[in-house]
C-alpha cells in the first residue's frame, strides 16, 4: 500500500509539471517568436520480485516478476516549427522565414532570438524594442561593401547624415541632324589690306583669320609680319598647330611685287593651304591692317548640348559640349563649346588631354562608337577633377532636327537621410535619402545551431548557447541554409491552442487518476488498522 501511495504521489507531481508546461505555452500564445515546449514521460525503474527461470528439458521457463514504481519525466523539449508571419506596417519589425536566430548583444555576451521587434534608440542603433539590446550584423564600408567575414558589430543608422554623389557617367540621348553642314577643307586663302610703308625696320604686326583644317574644324590662323627693309616684310605663322613662313615684296609705288616675294604655303594641322598676298599694298603712313579677303573652305555645322555634373560635395557645374560635323559624313567631333566657362576639357581614358572626342555612326545613322571623357574641375574642397564617361550609345544621326540632350547622369546633390529599407531576403539595410540616393548601410546577421532544441531559455525572448546546442554559426541571411528576413512582419508564437487544451485535459486526468490511487491506498490502510481493534 505504501508503495502505491508513493508511486501515485510522484505521478501527481509529474502531471503538475506537465500542467506547468502547458500553462507556460498558453500564456505565451501572443509572444512574438515564442517556441512552445512539450513534455515526454518515461517509466520509472521496476522492483524485481523474481528473476524468472529458463526452460529445462522437463519444464517450461518462468517469466520474471516486476512491479513498476511509476513514471518519470524524460524530457521537456522545445518545438522550433515556423510561426505565422504577421504584418505590422512598421519597417522596423523583422521576421525570419526559415532557420536561424537574430543576434543581440547586451554589452557582455551575445543572445539569440526569433523576435525581430526592433526600434531605433537616441544614438541611431537598432535595438530590441523590449530590452534595448543592440541587434548585431555588419556595417558597410565607405565604398558601400559589407564584409560578412568580419566580426559582428551593432547596426547604427546614420540619422543626421547628408550625402552627395559625384557624376561618373552621363547619358546623352537624341539625334544629330544628318543634314548639318559638312565642312570643306580650306586650300586657298586670299588676304587683303595694307602694311605701313613708314614703319621702322623690325616693326611687327599680327593678324588672324579662320580656316578649315583637314577634319573640317575651324582653326584660327595667326600670321606675324615683321618689317625687313623698305620694301620687304617677312611673315611667320605663329598659331599652335600651324606653320609656314615667307617674304612679301613691294615695288617703289607700294604695290605687291611677285618678283620680289617668296610665298610658301602654310600648314594647318595636316592641311596645306596656299596664301595669296597679291591684294596687299604698302602705302605711306597707312595703318597695318591685313584681313581675310576670302577662303574656299566651308565651316562645319555644330550643335551644343549642356551637361550638368556634380562633384563629391554635391556642387553642380554646367558644361556646354559642342558636336561638330567633320569631312567624314559619319563622324562628328565633340569638344567644349567656346561659350562654356566651366574650364572643362576632353581627355582620353588615361586622363590625358586630347584635341577632341569623336562619335561615329553607321550608314543607317545608328551609333557605332565614341571616345573621349569629360574632365570637369571640382569645387574647392572636392576631389578634382571629376571624370565623366559620356555614354552616347542612345544617339542617332538622321535627317531630322537635332535633339541631342542629357538624358540622365548618376551624380546627386546633397541629401539627408529620410528613412531606410530592408532587403526582403538578404537582410541588407539601405538608407533612403532626400536626393533619391539609396546607400547600403549594413546587413543583419543570423545564427544557426546544429541542435537548436539544446538552447537555454534566458527570458525576454532570448536563448543562449548550451553544452548541447553547438556553437553558433554566424552568416548572412539566405546563405548556408539560413532563412530570409521579412521587413514589416513579426513571427508569431507557434503554440497550437487546440493541442495545448488537449494536453491540459491529459495532465488534469493524470493528476486525478493518481489522486484516486492515494484514496484507495488510504482506505486499504484504514481497513488494516481496523483489524487490530
Amino acid at each position: 500500500m505504501i508503495r502505491s501511495m508513493f508511486t501515485a504521489i510522484n505521478s501527481m507531481y509529474l502531471n503538475q509539471q506537465y500542467l506547468d508546461v502547458v500553462a507556460d505555452n498558453l500564456s505565451n500564445v501572443n509572444t512574438p517568436g515564442f517556441k512552445s515546449s512539450f513534455v515526454r514521460f518515461k517509466d520509472q525503474f521496476a522492483q524485481t520480485l523474481s528473476v524468472g527461470g529458463a526452460p529445462s528439458a522437463t519444464s517450461g521457463g518462468v517469466n520474471p516478476m516486476q512491479i513498476g514504481l511509476g513514471t518519470n519525466m524524460a524530457a521537456v523539449g522545445k518545438s522550433f516549427t515556423q510561426g505565422a508571419l504577421t504584418s505590422t506596417g512598421s519597417d522596423l519589425d523583422m521576421a525570419i522565414s526559415g532557420d536561424g536566430f537574430f543576434v543581440y548583444n547586451n554589452g557582455i555576451t551575445n543572445l539569440y532570438s526569433r523576435d525581430g521587434s526592433l526600434a531605433i534608440d537616441a544614438q541611431g542603433y537598432l535595438v530590441h524594442s523590449s530590452s534595448g539590446n543592440r541587434i548585431q550584423g555588419w556595417m558597410a564600408d565607405a565604398l558601400g561593401v559589407v564584409n560578412t567575414g568580419s566580426p559582428l558589430q551593432a547596426i547604427q543608422l546614420p540619422i543626421d547624415s547628408t550625402v552627395a554623389r559625384s557624376t561618373t557617367r552621363a547619358y546623352i540621348l537624341g539625334n544629330l541632324n544628318a543634314d548639318t553642314q559638312i565642312p570643306v577643307t580650306t586650300s586657298n586663302i586670299i588676304l587683303s589690306g595694307t602694311l605701313n610703308a613708314s614703319a621702322a625696320v623690325g616693326t611687327t604686326y599680327s593678324s588672324s583669320f579662320v580656316a578649315q583644317d583637314n577634319t573640317g574644324a575651324s582653326q584660327t590662323v595667326t600670321i606675324q609680319y615683321t618689317k625687313a627693309d623698305a620694301t620687304h616684310w617677312n611673315y611667320t605663322v605663329t598659331s599652335p598647330g600651324a606653320s609656314g613662313n615667307g617674304v612679301i615684296g613691294f615695288d617703289g609705288t607700294g604695290n605687291y611685287s611677285a618678283a620680289d616675294s617668296t610665298i610658301n604655303p602654310i600648314t594647318v594641322g595636316t592641311s596645306t593651304m596656299t596664301v595669296n598676298f597679291s591684294n596687299l599694298t604698302q602705302p605711306a603712313a597707312a595703318a597695318n591692317d591685313v584681313v581675310l579677303g576670302s577662303q574656299d573652305g566651308t565651316s562645319a555645322g555644330f550643335y551644343d548640348v549642356t551637361v550638368g555634373v556634380y562633384d563629391e560635395l554635391g556642387v553642380l557645374t554646367s558644361v556646354a559640349i559642342r558636336y561638330t560635323r567633320t569631312t567624314d559624313p559619319n563622324v562628328w567631333t565633340y569638344n567644349i563649346s567656346p561659350t562654356d566657362t566651366s574650364g572643362a576639357t576632353i581627355v582620353d581614358a588615361a586622363g590625358n588631354p586630347v584635341t577632341n572626342g569623336t562619335i561615329q555612326f553607321d550608314t543607317s545613322g545608328q551609333f557605332v562608337s565614341s571616345s573621349g571623357l569629360l574632365n570637369v574641375p571640382g569645387s574647392p574642397g572636392a576631389v578634382s577633377p571629376v571624370l565623366v564617361n559620356l555614354d552616347q550609345s542612345g544617339m542617332t544621326m538622321l535627317a531630322t532636327a537635332s535633339s541631342a540632350a542629357l538624358g540622365s547622369q548618376n551624380g546627386l546633390a546633397a541629401g539627408s537621410l529620410m528613412g531606410f529599407t530592408v532587403s526582403s531576403k538578404t537582410g541588407e539595410i539601405y538608407g533612403a535619402y532626400s536626393n533619391g540616393d539609396q546607400r547600403l548601410i549594413g546587413q543583419l546577421a543570423l545564427a544557426m545551431f546544429v541542435n537548436p532544441t539544446g538552447l537555454m531559455r534566458e527570458g525576454d525572448n532570448y536563448y543562449v548557447a548550451s553544452l548541447n546546442s553547438g556553437e553558433p554559426r554566424i552568416g548572412a541571411p539566405d546563405s548556408g541554409g539560413r532563412g530570409t528576413v521579412a521587413s514589416g512582419y513579426v513571427e508569431g508564437s507557434n503554440v497550437d491552442m487546440s493541442r495545448e487544451f488537449s494536453n491540459m485535459i491529459l495532465a488534469q486526468r493524470g493528476f486525478q487518476a493518481s489522486s484516486r490511487i492515494i484514496n484507495a491506498s488510504d482506505q486499504i490502510l484504514q481497513e488494516l488498522v481496523n483489524l487490530g481493534r
